[in-house]
Parts: structure tokens; C-alpha cells; sequence
């Protein structure tokens, strides 16, 4: 199974299906994955990709899916990765706020928080959520 992204989503997924006995690799633009993640709780999760032998290419730009696989550009080159039977996306998140915009002319006041101002992590949205609350 084929990972695109090596954020804490992606990595975390990696985690979890490895865990069931899952082949995975995790394909990551950027020159490691998790990087966001506190130092403690990255350590333990690359010690448990390690252990559940997860590959993990960083430095790849998916360029392109393919049927079984994906073309990709690394170290100026292309090339593709291939024999895979899923794939799974977790390439990033938008910030995604119809209701904010839907209730706006309808109530008195409006507090839009966590991903439907911006896409974060969990953490910064409670927050975020605690701060709104307090000011309420």
C-alpha cells in the first residue's frame, strides 16, 4: 500500500495499518516526515514505522498516478513506484467553511474555528476552541 504524504496524518495511518500486518510505503516531498510532531511522540512513532518495516521516501514529488503505482521526481530525476494495490492520499488540507458563510445574515454572532479558518492540527483547534469559549 502506497502512502502520498508523510504529515501526521499520513504517518499516523502508516502506523496503524502496519500495526495489522500491512505492507506499507509513504511517499514525502519534503526531506522527512513528521516533522510537525512534538520530538517524544515522533520518536515513538519512526521507532514503530521502523520496527513494522514502513518504507519511507522523502525528497519525492508525486507527479503522476499510474495503475499500481505513481511517477514521481527525486534527487532530479523521475521515476515511478509500482505494485501497489491501494493507495491512500494524505496530501495536505484546505480550510473548508460553507456553514460559517450559509448562517452568516442568520444569527447575531458567529465564532469559525479550527480547519474552517485554517487547516492545522487538533491541537491549535482546541486552542483555539478553549480561547473562543472563554471569550463567550
Amino acid at each position: 500500500m502506497l502512502i502520498g504524504g508523510g504529515g501526521e496524518t499520513g504517518a499516523e495511518t502508516a502506523d496503524f495499518l502496519a500495526e495489522y500486518g500491512h505492507a506499507i510505503t509513504v511517499l514525502e516531498m519534503k526531506s522527512a516526515i513528521v516533522e510537525e510532531m512534538q520530538y517524544v511522540h515522533r520518536m515513538a512513532l519512526l521507532e514503530r514505522l521502523a520496527r513494522n518495516k514502513v518504507e519511507i521516501i522523502t525528497g519525492a514529488t508525486v507527479r503522476r498516478f499510474v495503475d499500481g503505482g505513481v511517477i514521481c521526481e527525486r534527487g532530479g530525476g523521475r521515476e515511478t513506484l509500482a505494485g501497489f494495490d491501494d493507495v491512500v492520499l494524505a496530501m495536505g488540507a484546505v480550510a473548508y467553511n460553507p456553514l460559517g458563510d450559509a448562517l452568516k445574515d442568520k444569527v447575531a454572532e458567529i465564532h469559525v474555528i479550527g480547519d474552517a479558518v485554517k487547516a492545522r492540527s487538533a491541537k491549535e483547534a482546541n486552542e483555539e476552541a478553549s480561547r473562543v469559549a472563554v471569550a463567550v
